[in-house]
């Protein structure tokens, strides 16, 4: 056992799944800080318990997942929320990711993917794993583009080093219009600025640094 073990905070709607999920997560060595049924207590807990990861149902209620994520995500953007779902729903994983999460599992995997998925998104990287006709107990799910052709060159400009105004020049837009795609960005991103921006894109695929 890990003399500082992970700190992991589960909210699950079904409680005997979070009994279940906390007793197997605890076998493996790691610390369940709470077991949270609802997205306001999930948000209290997180707030109060400050654990190294969150294991977040989608279908939590009151209020329901994304909402919860979002919120969690405004409290302290430190937070590192991965998505347990029984759904291999493109969609969800496409709105959990832009609300802030890092990771999205589906329940339909294997323990040890779980276990793979923690143990990725907290070294500070981004996993989706969803149900898959391939042998493997899981693959990388292709969740669709969660930026504009626009924003992601944008964004790429501002990978190369390029200010607003001089992006602004090379795509014939004024700066305004710059500044508005970049809050896109970093709406859909889930992050506040043009570091944390490009620090989730590259994490995604979305830009690639040269």
């Amino acid at each position: 056992m890990d003399v500082n073990p992970i700190r992991i905070l589960i909210a699950e709607p079904v409680p005997l799944i979070g009994e279940l999920l906390a007793n197997r997560l605890t076998a493996e060595g790691f610390e369940i800080v709470a077991v949270a049924p609802d997205g306001s207590s999930a948000h209290d807990l997180v707030l109060q318990h400050q654990p190294d990861l969150v294991i977040l149902d989608i279908e939590l209620r009151d209020p329901d997942g994304i909402s919860t994520i979002r919120d969690m995500v405004r409290a302290d953007r430190r937070f590192r929320i991965l998505v347990l779902t029984s759904s291999d729903d493109v969609l969800s994983a496409r709105y959990a990711m832009q609300a802030g999460a890092v990771g999205f599992v589906s329940k339909s995997g294997s323990f040890p993917d779980l276990v793979r998925a923690i143990r990725t998104v907290l070294a500070g990287d981004t996993v989706v794993l969803h149900r898959s006709d391939d042998p493997k107990p899981g693959s990388a799910l292709t969740i669709g583009p969660l930026l504009s052709d626009r924003e992601e060159e944008v964004l790429s400009l501002v990978a190369a080093g390029l200010t607003n105004p001089e992006i602004a020049e090379r795509l014939f837009i004024s700066a305004r219009t710059v500044k508005n795609h970049l809050s896109s960005i970093y709406d859909k991103l889930g992050v506040g600025d043009k570091t944390q921006a490009l620090i989730r894109a590259v994490r995604l695929g979305i830009v690639r640094l040269e």
